[in-house]
């Protein structure tokens, strides 16, 4: 019967074995190996894993960037987001309360749904406010066109939807 300690060891070995020059595996095999030394720290310490200034343990961080790449994802499907806001709000009123126990959305379902399912199913709050929607969808565009060109865009595309109705 083997142990949680030689399951981890294993796992390092097999990843060590399928990616042998990843950066990835090193991380992992050095942080392992640093927490099975004699008085070695923590495992999340050893793996760099931290709370952030927030308060927020590393798999909170992961849920956020997670919704927000899939909210990113959703409002450039809709165009904008207002129409994002709109769309949102009748799913969650008339499919997420009978679908919300699934594990995953029916592959039938129109792409934007799916994309809503799953943003739903991360699990943390979608903020409302029209400014951090705005700062998620920057971010991921500062590097590339800056936070400016990222809400002109927002601006634009909401003002496109708004003619064409």
């Amino acid at each position: 019967m083997s142990n949680s300690v030689d399951n981890l060891v294993r796992v390092v070995e097999i990843v060590g074995k399928a990616v042998p020059d990843d950066p990835v595996r090193e991380w992992l095999d050095r942080g392992v190996q640093e927490f099975l030394q004699p008085g070695g720290p923590r495992l999340d310490d050893a793996l760099g894993l931290r709370h952030d200034t927030n308060g927020r343990s590393p798999a909170t961080q992961w849920l956020f960037q997670r919704r927000d790449e899939l909210l990113r994802d959703a409002v450039e499907h809709c165009g904008g987001l207002n129409d994002f806001k709109r769309d949102l709000g009748v799913f969650e009123r008339t499919i997420w309360p009978t679908c919300q126990r699934l594990t995953a959305p029916p592959k039938k379902w129109p792409a934007l749904h799916r994309k809503f399912f799953d943003l739903l199913r991360v699990g943390v709050p979608i903020p409302r406010g029209r400014r951090r929607m705005q700062q998620i969808m920057a971010r991921e565009t500062s590097d590339a066109t800056g936070c400016a060109d990222a809400l002109s865009l927002l601006s634009a595309q909401d003002q496109k939807k708004r003619r064409s109705r």
